[in-house]
């Protein structure tokens, strides 16, 4: 009886194990498949994100304004904790890209300018650019 009992037990067993397995090999394929959105490697879409810093007592980043040299222009304003985001449409090759930053306070107000690399991630469509002046 034993005998008969340890072969029911394993043929559930070999088949439970059987069953995991292609759910997790379905599993596995559809993540591994699953390409984030706006992430054909033919699209040209970049979202441009990241942080600003100010030097100065109680000067903050107020205004981004980007130039990545292939005839695209984007601005944005801050977030209360100094974030950005914008998006271009047309980024091809890697090149050397320009942003200008407005920072100010109720005294008056400064800007700087940094370069930075702009180029379409191999993965994903977000290009995270932070800044301080």
């Amino acid at each position: 009886m034993n005998t008969l009992k340890g072969l029911g037990s394993s043929r559930i067993a070999r088949s439970t194990v059987a069953f995991a397995a292609a759910v997790l090999a379905v599993v596995g394929v559809s993540f591994a498949t699953a390409a984030p959105a706006s992430a054909w490697s033919w699209s040209g879409h970049v979202h441009v994100a990241g942080h600003a810093g100010c030097n100065g007592f109680l000067y903050s980043p107020k205004l981004i304004q980007i130039w990545p040299g292939n005839g695209e222009y984007a601005q944005a304003g801050f977030n209360w904790l100094n974030n950005y985001g914008m998006d271009f449409n047309n980024i091809g090759s890697p090149r050397t890209a320009w942003a200008q930053i407005t920072c100010g306070t109720l005294g008056g107000s400064y800007t700087y300018w940094r370069s930075f690399t702009i180029f379409r991630p191999s993965v994903g469509d977000q290009l995270n650019v932070s800044f301080q002046g």
